[in-house]
């Protein structure tokens, strides 16, 4: 407790002290004096407050009625009483205000023959004497007066405790925004310095997984019967956790023991009263939650809630740094190897040597992925020089396609990347377009200097102007609809399945359906397939043209 509310304290308990005319101090839950004991009542008075209730005296009282809630007279064994009212300082704290020796008249006589068995008894004795007696109407009038002083010091005592604990939080949070912190990036400090902040049972960090565009829990703060949500999956809209990610804005939800959007929590074992939720944001768009609840029916603080939106925007910024950190990490890494690489086509003297060094690449540059290589060499309608490597690909697993243009934009051949349940990174994106690129400058050169290629001329898979040049021409028994007609443009562009959904709209469950139908009409059973044989249509088109 701090000087000043010390102070404060001890001026409003001397003028109740002069009202009640008795001395009165103010002690914690163990008995310990916080405040001097007042001069009110004379030195009779103090010399029996002093010897009859000592801090061990005030120890062994409180053990008996340490669960009181309003003021209370209590008789001593010595048969005077005393005053003692409760002061709720708040998150449990409990300090007692004590006022007294009272003497009624008819006890007055067994308390002198009682304390004629203590040390000093002619002492104690003379200063009994020495003390007026208290009737029933001022022992009341004093009881109402400590209710009012017990009143005023709890509202002094909670305001003293929330602004320091404010202090506290402030200086946590600039200490946070200022990186005083090793280890300020990470979920674990920015989830348990919010549950200290607005004083919650548990919190916990929520990321969205781009691939299927749900969040799922990484992290949760305080202790063990919290750990269950460590891991789960939800997706936007579903529940409070999902209805704030669509908001995105912070949500408080209060008195929510009934409510149905609960399940989430109840499932596993959390049967939730309370929560708050902060969206974190990276370029406007939500890619995360903060959020913490309480079980219990304790409110959540509003000058925490405050705190938290500065915490969760400071928690923001630094993953956004850290996100472009990694960004730059990821591009520059793997530029050695693309120069490597560009040295090793160069040297190489024949295309399928040159094929295998930019298959190796790109499995340097996303492990565990399985890759192709396609040319067309010659005048032949379908891919005649095939190479793979990695492990074999699942036919359900996301394909990326990057073209190998020549210097006249003219495809030369496909590099597929199929990605087997792994993610890639925009890093890697960019490095295997660089790949793409670079390798069919390096593909045509050599076909140029084997003389199967006019530099100026359609070679290999040409490439019309457009995806919807290439679908202009195609003549199918079962025609595609407009709808799968659009989802072929965008994957003739090289877009994964979730890059089509986004840009036309739809689920990425949708396109995958899509993409069986088109598969059936064009009687393959791959992407790879797909564009090699829109590609073989468009070279006989071209020749039949010529």
């Amino acid at each position: 407790m701090n000087r000043q509310l010390l102070e404060q304290l001890g001026h409003l308990q001397d003028v109740y002290g002069s009202a009640c005319r008795l001395p009165i101090t103010m002690t914690d839950n163990e008995g310990k004096q916080l405040t001097a004991s007042g001069s009110c009542g004379g030195s009779s008075v103090k010399v029996l407050a002093e010897r009859f209730l000592a801090s061990s005296h005030r120890a062994q009282i409180l053990k008996d009625i340490s669960h009181i809630q309003y003021p209370i007279v209590y008789q001593t064994e010595y048969g005077f009483k005393v005053i003692i009212a409760p002061v709720q300082a708040g998150r449990g704290n409990v300090s007692y205000i004590w006022t007294g020796p009272i003497i009624e008249r008819q006890k007055r006589e067994l308390i002198y023959h009682a304390c004629g068995t203590v040390r000093d008894s002619a002492y104690i004795r003379l200063a009994l004497m020495d003390i007026a007696d208290t009737p029933e109407e001022q022992k009341q009038e004093i009881l109402e007066k400590l209710s009012q002083m017990a009143g005023i010091c709890s509202t002094m005592m909670q305001q003293a405790g929330m602004l320091n604990a404010t202090e506290r939080r402030l200086d946590e949070l600039h200490r946070y925004i200022h990186y005083e912190y090793a280890e300020a990036y990470s979920t674990e400090k920015a989830t348990e310095l919010m549950r200290e902040m607005l004083e919650l049972e548990f919190s916990g960090y929520a990321s969205l997984d781009d691939r299927d565009g749900r969040f799922r829990i990484i992290h949760t703060s305080g202790g063990s019967p919290y750990h269950s949500l460590d891991g789960c999956l939800f997706s936007p809209g579903e529940g409070f956790l999902g209805q704030a990610a669509v908001a995105g804005e912070a949500r408080l939800w209060e008195r929510i023991a009934w409510d149905r959007r609960t399940d989430f929590f109840a499932e596993r074992g959390i049967w939730l009263k309370g929560l708050i939720v902060y969206p974190v944001k990276h370029h406007q768009r939500v890619c995360g939650l903060l959020f913490g609840g309480v079980v219990s029916d304790g409110m959540m603080s509003s000058h925490g809630v405050a705190l938290g939106s500065v915490l969760a925007g400071a928690f923001a910024r630094m993953l956004g740094s850290k996100h472009m950190e990694k960004l730059l990490h990821r591009e520059s890494a793997h530029l050695p190897l693309l120069m490597e690489v560009s040295g090793a086509l160069r040297a190489r003297r024949d295309i399928e040597h040159m094929m295998h060094t930019l298959a190796e690449a790109v499995l340097t540059i996303v492990q565990g992925a399985s890759v192709s290589v396609l040319m067309q060499r010659g005048q032949e309608e379908r891919p005649s020089c095939v190479v793979t490597r990695g492990p074999e690909g699942d036919s359900t697993a996301c394909k990326l396609e990057f073209p190998l243009l020549n210097g006249n934009d003219r495809m030369v051949g496909i590099l597929e990347v199929c990605l087997n349940g792994h993610g890639i990174n925009d890093g890697q994106r960019a490095s295997l377009t660089m790949l793409a690129l670079m390798g069919g400058l390096y593909l045509e050169d050599r076909l140029h200097r084997e003389g199967q290629s006019d530099p100026h001329q359609s070679s290999g898979f040409p490439c019309t102007d457009s995806a919807s040049a290439l679908l202009l021409g195609l003549k199918l028994d079962n025609p595609l609809t407009s709808r799968e007609k659009e989802v072929l443009e965008h994957v003739l562009q090289g877009l994964n399945n979730q890059e089509i959904a986004q840009t036309l709209f739809i689920s990425a469950h949708t396109v995958k359906n899509h993409m069986t139908k088109i598969f059936e009409k064009l009687e393959v059973t791959d992407r790879t397939q797909a564009m090699a044989k829109i590609y073989a249509k468009d070279v006989r088109r071209l020749r039949l043209r010529a």
